[in-house]
């Protein structure tokens, strides 16, 4: 929220002897966080907590506002972690290896996998950047041509976007839906890249009939 020119956070949260200590700057956002919370990947499955879950709630702030341009939290007294050196090609490979996914190598940055899900199998792709690696299904559902079935799906690409964490549907060049989880490779961890995986595979699940049959719909 703004003050004028000054960019103030909804809220500060502190967490003390497992509890979380909140001070609000917006009521609104009080009763939206107590009563709805936030998403996030705990244990490999999406979560929703609130402040008066404790650790959890506080653990999930970072990732759920981090890459927000809209909302703005803060935590209080967080320790932080020391500088650790950014994920490699081997490393990520081993991963997979011990994780027991199968892949591809489609060049020097990039790996080729699939999984079966619900109602498809969806090959993505992870790439690995100096700054991000990047787990992408693309394409996830082919646009249609029509105008304005393709201003209803943008729309519920927003809708979509706002429930979900750390994934998040784009378009690709040919304007066709991707979707895509992005982390920094600095410091990522074995559990991130479970997270990662896990929020893949559970948003491939949740909303690609839906997605698939809002397109088909506009080439009948």
């Amino acid at each position: 929220m703004r003050d004028g020119d000054k960019l103030v956070p909804l809220a500060a949260f502190q967490l003390d002897a497992g509890r979380v200590i909140a001070t609000y700057n917006d009521p609104g956002y009080r009763t939206e966080i107590e009563t709805n919370g936030i998403g996030a990947m705990i244990g490999g499955q999406l979560k929703v907590v609130r402040p008066g879950d404790g650790a959890e709630f506080y653990d999930a702030i970072d990732p759920a506002y981090s890459r927000s341009t809209l909302m703005v939290v803060s935590v209080v007294d967080e320790p932080r972690a020391q500088s650790a050196a950014a994920l490699t090609r081997d490393d990520l490979e081993h991963y997979l290896r011990t994780a027991g996914w199968k892949f591809e190598r489609i060049d020097e940055r990039t790996l080729g996998l699939a999984f079966r899900g619900d109602a498809a199998t969806f090959p993505f792709f992870i790439r690995l950047t100096d700054a991000w690696i990047f787990f992408t299904i693309v394409p996830f559902v082919k646009m249609p041509d029509d105008d304005r079935a393709q201003l209803a799906i943008y729309r519920r690409l927003l809708q979509l976007n706002r429930t979900m964490n750390l994934a998040k549907f784009a378009l690709d060049e040919d304007g066709d839906i991707v979707l895509t989880v992005e982390l920094p490779t600095e410091a990522t961890s074995a559990s991130a890249l479970d997270d990662a995986l896990a929020a893949l595979t559970l948003y491939a699940n949740a909303h690609y009939v839906e997605l698939r049959d809002l397109a088909a719909r506009a080439t009948r």
